[in-house]
């Protein structure tokens, strides 16, 4: 047993050395466990991120298109307070949706910006009629293109349930 320890006491030196070595090597290891485990966790926060970034883009567009049907009872009902509120959420929610991933493109912008126009004029109309119940609103027309509307919504509704990253145009 002295021989053992006589040994080790002479080469302490050098097992230092080894044992440091196997140190620096596990930590090596170790470290590149811990990086690959992050950029893991990273990666899958990105991908929660954009999914519930998805899924609240589609929870917007059915309130939207909602909201349209809404506005379309409300005429039907001759609630114009109604309509005008409804309006004007559609438009808030709009204006939201220009920032979104998906609906960059020119075509989709031009859209949500024609639906803003009509119904800041559908607005400016129902005042109109709020103050002068005697002032013609065509009901018929704004209900054609409410649904008009809708039926690009829930397109854009549909894309969007179908594909990874949301809209692709």
């Amino acid at each position: 047993m002295s021989d053992i320890w006589k040994w080790i006491d002479e080469n302490s030196g050098v097992l230092s050395i080894i044992l440091s070595l196997i140190g620096f090597i596990i930590l090596a290891i170790q470290t590149r466990k811990a990086r690959s485990a992050a950029e893991s966790a990273r990666l899958a926060t990105e991908d929660v991120i954009r999914s519930v970034s998805h899924i609240d883009t589609i929870s917007d567009l059915a309130r939207i298109r909602s909201e349209m049907n809404n506005i379309q009872l409300a005429l039907r009902g001759g609630r114009y307070e109604a309509a005008l509120l409804h309006a004007q959420s559609i438009r808030e929610g709009l204006s939201q949706l220009r920032s979104r991933k998906g609906f960059e493109s020119d075509k989709m912008r031009a859209q949500i910006q024609l639906m803003a126009t009509s119904l800041r004029k559908l607005q400016d109309n129902l005042e109109l009629k709020l103050d002068d119940p005697e002032f013609a609103l065509s009901v018929s027309g704004i209900n054609s293109n409410l649904s008009e509307y809708s039926v690009i919504i829930s397109g854009w509704m549909e894309e969007m349930r179908f594909s990874s990253g949301g809209l692709q145009k």
